[in-house]
């Protein structure tokens, strides 16, 4: 039985957005400086652009026996 090479990933956070989203919680709770709002969105933008896209073509991965 030959495994599938071409699979997608289907789940929408990574490294950079969780990073993101962790600096945007400390400072709406008061942890660190609102100067850090920039780096927030610095990092977020990062997050989002980075994220595996679904290819253009609809071929739905198959198994081949």
């Amino acid at each position: 039985m030959k495994l599938p090479t071409n699979t997608i990933v289907q789940h929408g956070f990574n490294t950079f957005t969780l990073t993101g989203l962790s600096l945007l919680w400390a400072t709406i709770l008061g942890y660190i400086n609102p100067w850090f709002t920039p780096l927030t969105v610095f990092c977020l933008l990062i997050g989002y652009g980075s994220e595996v896209r679904k290819s253009e073509t609809n071929e739905s991965p198959t198994i081949n026996l």
